[in-house]
């Protein structure tokens, strides 16, 4: 690996620097290497002196230059929107791999896509994959993305390599593979990468000694490799202890069902679930018929409102797991809708409502499931159990963080965002649009999010993405600071959090992730609060833009700016230490559009329609009354 490879590279470089498009980095790995991108100083010089990572790092520089001025390039940059849809993409996946070198990837590629590795290909395109390019440069667009995951969400600071490297090598979900040969030029960007901390494994006979490579040849050789590094995930099947009965399977619940017979669409019909101290089992009374109260008792001293009404909406799909069966909650009943030819007695949709809830939900403990078919017994049980469901709804109502025993947590996007911890309480909901109910009811009884969890291999003991949160001592109900959280977030993070605000955007404002739906953030030139959804394509009065805050909220706890869900945005408590709506002035329409009535009578807050500019809001701050198109 001689120093003329570098002067081969600053041969080609383009007459122009063209930035990429779409992106807070015009380019990427300039910005991450030097802070900065200095083009004429890259081309001055023949690539002689210097250490050898010196001269590896220009050369990395050099073929994003060279790349940002290919016709092409569109095809393989990727903006910044789609660069944090494959981050929050990837906690679903083992990790991102690279191969290089002009040997066979078919067989590797197929084993990287069968265990869920996101792959890439730089000088050959393979099926079900990512192809960045036939040209000797085309490796850059994976270091891009892996330095950028760097910069957004581990918020290391641009020119810092020091940081960059270690933070690459223990928490970059990216990996390059080596088969066969590779030209000069990508020898020298190979060397480049791993120096900036992403791993290799290359094969036994590479010619060169530098970086901490592994080696491996071999489809299971290397794929043994991969699973050695720490930065790389494993997946743990999260199966239920509990089986279904062999008649019910969650598959026929996707099938088109067309009833020709109804069961339990009566006036005297119910379905119901409670807490109460049961014994485990069914209890059948009756034969099935129209007439059909069904009463799911649960034991568990956690099994409160919130929860049991969260289980009811879950527990009313279990008939459908029956082929033939269409269940639908109704505001009373279950109604079961039977296909022609299909027979369904009490005893099987008992057992299917009693093993089905503890497959869901294996830690729920005891459960009770009586059908009532009796009508006199209906029309005596109904009344009492219209009057529990009205106590159960005003109950859910008044759930606030003064009145809750504990919060939750969810370690969901930790796999990417590992200076995040989610906290969730009644009036702060998670900022992904995850119900409340769901994390909470989650937390106790092991809910099976999608069957499986990727973690990374050192963090494998976390199985699931809820957890109890204890609150502690109130530090400051104002901006909603807890003893227990601060203390939860600090152990969950590892340190990188050390307190919370749950309620307010400044100093140690709540943690964002990425799949926020919408962000607020401070506006200084109007001492204002913003908000603004997801893929907003305008701009706000101040010119931020949705991908420039999402690429500031990323993965932290970044003062200024927050993400926030809608229940959050209709809460008493949003941002209730920074003035709350008092000091919202602007968001987007479609947000103005989701607040509730009192707030849209008692609050200005101009729209995109009525502020274009900061002399526009300012304008209507200072006329002093609505003026939203209609």
């Amino acid at each position: 690996m001689t120093h003329p490879d570098l002067t081969q590279l600053i041969g080609r470089l383009p007459a122009e620097d063209p930035p990429f498009q779409d992106t807070d980095f015009p380019y990427p790995v300039n910005n991450a290497i030097y802070g900065k991108a200095d083009f004429s100083a890259l081309k001055n010089g023949d690539g002689a002196g210097g250490d050898i990572m010196a001269v590896a790092h220009r050369a990395l520089a050099l073929a994003e230059a060279i790349e940002a001025a290919q016709p092409d390039r569109g095809r393989f940059f990727t903006p910044d929107d789609k660069f944090r849809s494959n981050v929050v993409g990837s906690k679903s996946a083992l990790g991102w791999a690279l191969l290089m070198g002009d040997a066979d990837h078919g067989p590797l590629g197929a084993a990287l896509a069968k265990e869920r590795y996101t792959v890439f290909t730089a000088g050959r395109e393979l099926p079900k994959t990512t192809f960045l390019g036939e040209r000797d440069t085309a490796a850059v667009y994976f270091a891009q993305s892996l330095l950028r995951y760097a910069l957004v969400y581990g918020k290391v600071a641009p020119g810092d390599t020091h940081s960059l490297e270690h933070f690459l090598r223990d928490e970059g979900m990216g990996v390059i593979v080596v088969q066969g040969k590779l030209t000069p030029v990508e020898d020298i960007i190979l060397l480049a990468m791993m120096d900036l901390g992403i791993r290799a494994v290359l094969p036994g006979d590479y010619p060169f000694p530098y970086g901490e490579p592994a080696r491996a040849d071999g489809v299971v050789s290397i794929m043994a490799r991969l699973g050695e590094f720490p930065n790389m995930r494993i997946r743990s099947q999260r199966a239920s202890p509990f089986a279904l009965p062999a008649y019910a399977n969650p598959a026929f619940a996707r099938d088109e069902v067309v009833p020709v017979r109804s069961l339990g669409d009566s006036e005297r019909s119910f379905f119901l679930v409670r807490q109460a101290p049961v014994a485990d089992g069914v209890e059948i009374e009756g034969e099935m018929g129209r007439d059909l109260g069904i009463l799911i008792e649960v034991a568990s001293e956690h099994a409160d409102a919130v929860v049991c009404n969260y289980l009811e909406t879950q527990l009313a799909s279990l008939p459908s797991y029956v082929k033939g069966v269409k269940s639908t909650r109704g505001p009373e009943s279950l109604v079961l809708g039977l296909a022609e030819g299909v027979t369904l007695t009490a005893a099987q949709l008992a057992e299917t409502l009693h093993k089905g809830a503890k497959y869901l939900f294996p830690s729920i403990g005891p459960v009770r499931v009586t059908l009532v078919t009796n009508p006199q017994k209906l029309l005596e049980l109904k009344p009492q159990l219209v009057a529990y469901r009205q106590g159960r709804l005003k109950a859910i109502a008044a759930e606030t963080e003064e009145t809750a025993k504990e919060f939750y947590g969810c370690n969901g996007c930790s796999t990417f965002a590992i200076n995040h911890h989610c906290v969730i309480t009644p009036e702060r909901t998670p900022q992904c649009g995850r119900a409340y109910a769901l994390v909470k009811t989650g937390s106790r009884f092991m809910v099976p999010v999608d069957g499986a969890r990727f973690s990374k291999r050192r963090e494998v003991e976390a199985a699931m993405d809820y957890c109890v949160l204890e609150k502690g001592r109130v530090i400051d109900p104002l901006r909603g600071e807890y003893e227990g959280v601060n203390r939860a977030v600090a152990a969950r993070t590892k340190g990188r959090l050390k307190r919370v605000f749950l309620h307010s955007l400044f100093e140690s404002p709540h943690s964002s992730c990425g799949c926020f739906g919408n962000l607020a953030f401070y506006m200084p030139e109007v001492d204002g609060i913003g908000v603004m959804h997801r893929g907003f394509e305008g701009a706000a009065p101040n010119g931020r833009t949705w991908g420039q805050l999402a690429n500031a909220a990323a993965g932290s706890q970044t003062p200024g700016v927050a993400g926030v869900s809608i229940p959050y945005i209709n809460s008493p408590k949003f941002l209730q230490s920074d003035g709350g709506y008092q000091r919202v002035v602007w968001m987007t329409r479609k947000l103005y559009d989701r607040l509730s009535p009192t707030l849209k009578e008692k609050y200005r807050i101009a729209t995109e329609e009525d502020a274009h500019s900061l002399e526009g809001l300012r304008a209507f701050l200072k006329e002093g009354k609505k003026v939203h198109s209609k």
